[in-house]
């Protein structure tokens, strides 16, 4: 059984969100090794939303050209630093007031 197209296969640009496999295919490295750098820090981590895992190709670009002789790039800078602002961000109760 062929299985059937997805529209992902049959748009001209990339998508923006890539799942492990494609994500590391995009960066030219095998899916272990690029799962092994998310764990490093050294590629981004992903987003999880509603049980999918995804990697913003965006957030790959801009560590994928911070690994060039070990600079970061602005992009990657402000990525790293956006990333890292949310992880220390106190959320805010439900009813919405702080």
């Amino acid at each position: 059984m062929v299985p059937a197209e997805k529209l992902q296969d049959r748009i001209a640009y990339p998508p923006r969100g890539l799942r492990s496999e494609r994500a590391a295919a995009y960066v030219g490295l095998s899916e272990t090794t690029f799962l092994r750098m998310v764990d490093e820090g050294t590629m981004p981590q992903p987003i999880r939303h509603g049980g999918v895992t995804v990697w913003d190709r965006l957030d790959l670009d801009a560590a994928f050209d911070g690994l060039k002789d070990g600079a970061q790039n602005t992009m990657h800078r402000i990525l790293r630093e956006r990333r890292d602002a949310k992880r220390t961000e106190t959320p805010l109760p439900k009813d919405g007031k702080g």
